[in-house]
């Protein structure tokens, strides 16, 4: 559950803490409506073709965490995913246990990453997904954000070597946390920034002043709806 290296008690209080931490934070009648297969929905992007696509915050993936949010098109194809566990000892605390890309379902794959990343002023949807966990840390006061490595990674557990799933993990975790200004703490995870480092405009070139200035200014329109979509969850 969530890192390779836990062994059986580390695995359990890790449980217990994210369902206290939900049931303190949530409204009992919210959590229904979250642990289904598609959730609830808490903001929504277009691109620039007017195709759309939604977030939702659902129950994610078995072991990497229990509780996810979901990048969906508009048939319910998956184009960017992460799974999540929070715990409370000693600090409100995320720890982001996998990010997946497009499933089965997405067609011209490159083609739908190639129009979100304009429609998000140049924002990779994989960088997009990793924003809105952490938008959702912020609104929920988390102070610490791990992040799993390659090594971390539960299909890297003794238990699933030589079989499928421990060759399944290509996503390269290390390069995607160092990428963000994460700091690695230990050989299963990353300290990742819970606000990233924002580029100083006044260095930029006027393209790219442009750019990121229109980036920054969505990305604050984003996580207002986004924490005013969540507070009705919220207790």
């Amino acid at each position: 559950y969530i890192c390779a290296k836990w062994n059986t008690q580390r695995r359990v209080s890790s449980v217990q803490q994210h369902f206290q931490f939900l049931q303190h934070n949530f409204h009992a009648d919210a959590l229904p409506a979250i642990f289904t297969a598609e959730g609830y929905q808490l903001a929504e992007v277009t691109d620039q073709e007017e195709n759309i696509y939604r977030l939702f915050i659902n129950r994610g993936q078995q072991r990497e965490g229990s509780l996810g949010l979901s990048l969906l098109d508009s048939e319910g194809n998956r184009v960017y995913a992460t799974t999540v566990n929070f715990e409370t000892t000693p600090y409100r605390t995320m720890y982001i246990g996998v990010i997946q890309g497009p499933n089965e379902g997405i067609e011209n794959r490159q083609q739908v990453i190639k129009s979100l990343t304009k429609s998000c002023h140049g924002l990779r949807p994989k960088a997009l997904i990793l924003e809105f966990a952490l938008m959702l840390a912020r609104c929920l006061k988390v102070t610490h954000i791990y992040g799993i490595s390659n090594q971390g990674h539960i299909y890297k557990s003794w238990r699933y070597i030589g079989r499928k799933r421990s060759s399944i993990v290509t996503f390269d975790y290390d390069a995607y946390w160092q990428e963000y200004g994460a700091i690695q703490i230990d050989k299963s995870f990353y300290l990742v920034p819970t606000q990233p480092e924002r580029k100083d405009l006044s260095q930029l070139n006027r393209n790219k002043r442009k750019l990121y200035t229109k980036r920054y200014a969505w990305l604050d329109e984003l996580e207002q709806n986004f924490c005013q979509n969540l507070t009705p969850l919220k207790k």
